[in-house]
């Protein structure tokens, strides 16, 4: 884990149903490492409001090609 930035417009609260959907933004290549940015977006299920939305980077040492 490299970093994250996490952005919630309303609060989460007891009884909601939320939906979460993450898309994979960028795999980047540096040196030995790999970089996967992963966006996930959380929604309210009953109106689709945004609830949060979180971008993490993941790294995987040591297993790019060389």
């Amino acid at each position: 884990h490299r970093g994250a930035k996490f952005e919630q417009p309303r609060p989460v609260v007891a009884g909601d149903r939320l939906r979460a959907i993450s898309t994979i933004t960028d795999i980047r290549t540096a040196g030995r490492n790999e970089y996967l940015t992963i966006r996930t977006d959380v929604s309210d299920e009953k109106d689709g409001t945004p609830v949060s939305s979180l971008t993490q980077v993941v790294v995987s040492r040591g297993t790019a090609a060389e």
